[in-house]
């Protein structure tokens, strides 16, 4: 058994959503891994035992517990329930601004901004920018993002973000999703590439999986199409295990998965878009 993967009773692994991956729930009964479901979600087997609300909220406050998460609908119950510790990580990861703010120091040239919602109406485009990223700074499934280019597009690009949101807003909480605050952030040329992973009991960053993440156009953001081959990895492993070791390093984490985003530009510079935490 590979030395990196945590004993059965330290991982907790919160489960909700209409859709289920057969091998996460294969890794469940082979590794015995602790479950708590959470509604909305499709039933589990019934080979699967669920855990009750109180022994979920024990496990957790344990700190070497690994706790996981397969949609982001779970994280409202978490967030609630976790140690101060690891909950001011996992907003260092949801809170896209926080996030931003980590890599100040190593993008110094690359201008962001952040916008209430009532702000959004009085933007104005630094004079050496095309075109910017404007995102809700909690969001997810890529949800009220725009790529925006231009003065003259941004008035009309809010409009379909706040109606985004608002009609998302109906069926998220608010852990999940929210219209208060928006982050502002020059868009970086580049191939996107996507990559899973978690940092093990010693705080080392393990690589599982590496896809590039091709769109249609510079404007488009869906999360239709992800691929990876042995070139997709050897271009970016490198660049990739330096800024997770830094992410690391710098915020003390261990036991801790991770499902992080990213833009390689042509000259192999890493530029970090986001990380969903815990998944």
């Amino acid at each position: 058994m590979n030395k990196n993967i945590t004993t059965p009773n330290t991982i907790c692994c919160f489960i909700a959503g209409p859709l289920q991956s057969p091998s996460l729930l294969r890794a469940i009964k082979r590794l015995g891994i602790s479950v708590y479901g959470q509604p909305p979600m499709a039933p589990l087997p019934k080979t699967i035992s669920v855990l009750k609300d109180a022994q979920a909220i024990s496990l957790m406050q344990n700190k070497d517990t690994a706790v996981m998460i397969n949609w982001e609908a779970s994280l409202s119950f978490i967030l609630q329930n976790l140690p101060k510790e690891r909950l001011n990580q996992v907003n260092t990861f949801k809170n896209k601004a926080i996030f931003r703010r980590l890599f100040k120091d190593l993008y110094q040239d690359v201008f962001y901004q952040e916008l209430t919602r009532n702000a959004l109406e009085d933007f104005n485009f630094p004079r050496e920018i095309d075109k910017v990223v404007l995102k809700p700074s909690i969001g997810t499934d890529s949800i009220g993002v725009r790529v925006v280019h231009g003065q003259q597009e941004w008035y009309q690009a809010v409009d379909l973000v706040l109606e985004d949101i608002d009609r998302a807003t109906k069926q998220m909480n608010s852990t999940v999703l929210s219209d208060s605050f928006f982050l502002v952030e020059e868009f970086v040329d580049g191939e996107e590439f996507a990559c899973d992973g978690f940092w093990d009991k010693n705080g080392q960053t393990i690589i599982t999986g590496i896809y590039q993440h091709p769109f249609l156009s510079n404007s488009d953001v869906s999360d239709t199409v992800y691929y990876t081959s042995k070139q997709v990895v050897a271009k970016t492993i490198e660049p990739t295990m330096e800024v997770m070791n830094y992410i690391g390093a710098k915020l003390g984490i261990c036991r801790f998965p991770f499902h992080f985003e990213f833009r390689l530009s042509s000259n192999g510079t890493l530029f970090p878009i986001e990380l969903n935490p815990l998944r």
